[in-house]
């Protein structure tokens, strides 16, 4: 969420990240790309797309990122379920990414993680996502993992 990333990176990277991720509707985005050579080869670049962007807002990012998080409700939304065309945007991104020679960026699925949501996000396409509020409002933190798990989620960010 910072206006200026490029600039922050490093301490980023002091604290321990290796990914930093930049909204694409941030005027820093375009610079924290095309800066990015100079950063640290450990700290990986991406870019975080708002569910009322289209696929192709991540164009101008695809040579400078090695993952795009598409978000699945509005930022700040709490408790909606998956918009609608949550599922289409990750189809229609990897297909982007097929038609782009882009096979080792990663598509992130956030927003609207439920238990019900899961197996839809990765059958359009996300190679992981972030179970937020799943997990942050899990009662059992064991059992909510194990789920997670056991419904072959690749990964978890």
């Amino acid at each position: 969420m910072a206006e200026y990333p490029a600039a922050l990176a490093a301490e980023f990277l002091d604290a321990g990240a290796n990914l930093l991720t930049v909204h694409v509707e941030n005027g820093g985005a375009r610079s924290w790309c095309s800066h990015r050579a100079g950063a640290p080869s450990r700290l990986r670049a991406g870019v975080r797309v708002p569910a009322r962007h289209a696929r192709v807002a991540v164009l101008p990012y695809l040579d400078a990122v090695e993952v795009i998080i598409l978000l699945g409700t509005e930022v700040g939304v709490k408790g909606r379920d998956l918009a609608p065309q949550a599922c289409n945007r990750l189809r229609e991104a990897r297909g982007l990414l097929r038609e782009h020679a882009k096979p080792a960026v990663r598509l992130v699925a956030d927003g609207a993680i439920r238990t019900h949501t899961v197996s839809q996000l990765y059958a359009a396409g996300a190679d992981a996502i972030v179970p937020g509020s799943l997990v942050f409002q899990s009662t059992d933190l064991e059992s909510t993992f194990r789920w997670l798990r056991s419904h072959s989620v690749p990964a978890v960010v």
